[in-house]
């Protein structure tokens, strides 16, 4: 059934951490990510959720190599959408770069057996 508006809560993000918890059957969260640049244009892709961060932000992993992060130094701005059963939700905003500190805690939020594939790995072209 379509969520009412006077159910909603006053911050989105609340509704969006219920759901997730809810979804939460210890496998991986995915989120499609759109980026764009003047050279490159649009492009999107699914990656894995790591964390719902307290601001509402959402915590992705890339590799600085990437072609996400090649547009996010041309184009800040993002749109992602997380998708389950009939519900759908569209974050948009501005990405930035981890710190050292946040990159670190990222790599280690990633499952073990892909951990161990990402040397492996060139993030598409």
């Amino acid at each position: 059934a379509p969520l009412a508006e006077a159910e909603m809560p006053a911050e989105p993000c609340v509704l969006l951490r219920a759901w997730i918890d809810e979804l939460d059957d210890g496998g991986p969260c995915y989120v499609v990510l759109a980026t764009s640049s003047a050279s490159e244009g649009a492009t999107a892709r699914t990656l894995v959720l790591q964390r719902l961060l307290a601001s509402g932000g959402l915590l992705v992993g890339s590799s600085a190599e990437s072609l996400k992060a090649r547009q996010l130094a041309d184009d800040v701005r993002a749109e992602a959408v997380l998708r389950w059963g009939h519900r759908q939700v569209r974050v948009r905003g501005r990405m930035r770069e981890g710190s050292a500190e946040e990159t670190a805690d990222s790599f280690c939020l990633q499952l073990k057996g892909f951990r161990l594939r990402l040397p492996m790995l060139q993030q598409g072209e």
